[in-house]
């Protein structure tokens, strides 16, 4: 089972991996996603993730900066205020 998690985040193929790469590149969402033409389960489980996290309670820092990139945040500014914390 690792191996399929470990392709996820690593492979050419995989969707998340690509949206991830649009996005290091500058483009914009929604244009990473119309060119996709495939749905990127991450896009939309990172807001889950921390709707969840806000209602149990749950730490979750880095899911909380995925999902503030994928509204725009810079990703060095991600990178930079999770390692302040």
């Amino acid at each position: 089972m690792q191996e399929i998690f470990f392709l996820t985040a690593s492979s050419t193929l995989s969707r998340n991996y690509r949206v991830g790469l649009s996005l290091a590149d500058g483009k914009k969402l929604d244009d990473i996603l119309r060119m996709l033409g495939e749905v990127a389960e991450g896009v939309f489980t990172s807001e889950a993730i921390c709707e969840l996290s806000l209602k149990h309670t749950i730490y979750v820092p880095i899911a909380h900066e995925i999902a503030l990139i994928l509204k725009g945040k810079e990703p060095l500014e991600s990178v930079k205020d999770l390692l302040a914390d």
